[in-house]
């Protein structure tokens, strides 16, 4: 086995590469090139703790931003918490990416330590390092971070996918305490449909009184996202008794996306009571309305309901297809071998089809 000090140099040989090929982890990036996809990052990746630890430790004093952010994103994935000093003081980083892995990988650790150094972040950092906190509070699911997220989604001039992010995150954690935040968010005329639309879902997922009746007049808001959101909310939080409101809506001349949400929000709130209303839609010429429809019949998830998810599986759009299959596997809790999270990249039609040849001969 090298020494910790060969293993870096190692690393330092690639240093140029790394830099010149740099993206944040979350960022998705796929590519054969890409700095996440190189044979040497999986190999520190997993080096004994006895090597790892010091190689890391060499890794974070390099003047390499790349190499650097590398060693913060195997600190994070390894959960080496014994690292949170380093990351700390990492938050003060004069590269973006490393601050932006620093706040990431302090999400993962948790705790009070990693909340406070969180909690001092500026509102004038960059939005990527601010949109890896947002993720990080998220993650922690703390009451404690309510008053900076409720700035950062509040705030005039913010970076909408921020704002929209935080939003998301005062919704996961669920505390009536940014409901009235949230309420000016759907409000306001000057924010982007996307970033109003998810404070309205976050209504939902907090619930309570306050969030239906802000809700309810959602429903009548001018905008048509807003009204989907709305819905989405309602049928979040279980407010049964919007059903007679959100049946209208399943129908034009509502929007598509109004039609959507309005009913997987009846089918979450009716259960089978709703199924005739649901299969109304059957054969609605607008294929996001028909993958609706099989969301919602997930949802019932009765025999009936998945009988029906069956004539689906013959749909003229692979979309709805694909759609009916996964909601057919989670109504009957079987795996037909399709899993739609291994084929982000691309479709594979041979796999699904054999997926749906299995799901053809299922008997509910």
């Amino acid at each position: 086995m090298p020494s910790p000090q060969e293993i870096v140099e190692q690393a330092q040989a690639f240093k140029d590469t790394f830099e010149q090929r740099w993206s944040l982890p979350w960022h998705g990036d796929t590519t054969t090139g890409s700095v996440w996809r190189h044979r040497l990052v999986y190999l520190l990746a997993d080096l004994p703790p006895a090597i790892f630890d010091p190689v890391v430790a060499l890794l974070l004093e390099d003047p390499s931003f790349a190499l650097r952010g590398i060693a913060l994103h195997l600190v994070r994935m390894r959960a080496a918490r014994h690292f949170i000093d380093a990351t700390c003081l990492a938050l003060q980083d004069p590269s973006i990416n490393v601050r932006a892995v620093a706040v990431a990988a302090l999400g993962h650790f948790g705790g009070e330590r990693a909340l406070d150094a969180l909690l001092e972040l500026k509102d004038g950092e960059h939005a990527e390092v601010k949109k890896a906190a947002v993720d990080a509070f998220k993650r922690i699911r703390e009451t404690r971070s309510i008053p900076l997220l409720s700035r950062w989604a509040g705030r005039v001039g913010e970076n909408e996918p921020l704002r929209k992010s935080a939003c998301e995150a005062l919704g996961a954690i669920g505390d009536e305490a940014a409901i009235p935040l949230l309420q000016r968010v759907v409000n306001d005329e000057t924010v982007a449909d996307d970033v109003r639309g998810e404070a309205a879902r976050s209504l939902g997922l907090i619930g309570g009184a306050d969030a239906r009746k802000h809700l309810g007049h959602g429903l009548e808001n001018p905008r048509a996202w807003i009204r989907a959101h709305s819905a989405e909310g309602l049928g979040l939080m279980g407010a049964a008794d919007a059903l007679p409101r959100l049946k209208p809506m399943m129908d034009p001349p509502e929007p598509w996306m109004v039609r959507n949400f309005a009913i997987e929000a009846v089918a979450r709130l009716g259960g089978p009571s709703v199924l005739a209303d649901i299969l109304k839609y059957t054969a609605d010429p607008e294929n996001r309305i028909r993958g609706s429809v099989c969301v919602g019949l997930g949802f019932i998830g009765t025999p009936e309901a998945q009988r029906a998810l069956k004539g689906f599986l013959a749909d003229g759009d692979w979309g709805v297809r694909v759609q009916a299959l996964e909601q057919l596997s989670r109504a009957s809790g079987r795996d037909f071998g399709f899993r739609v999270e291994d084929h982000k990249e691309a479709l594979n039609l041979k796999a699904l089809e054999a997926a749906i040849r299995t799901a053809q001969a299922f008997e509910p």
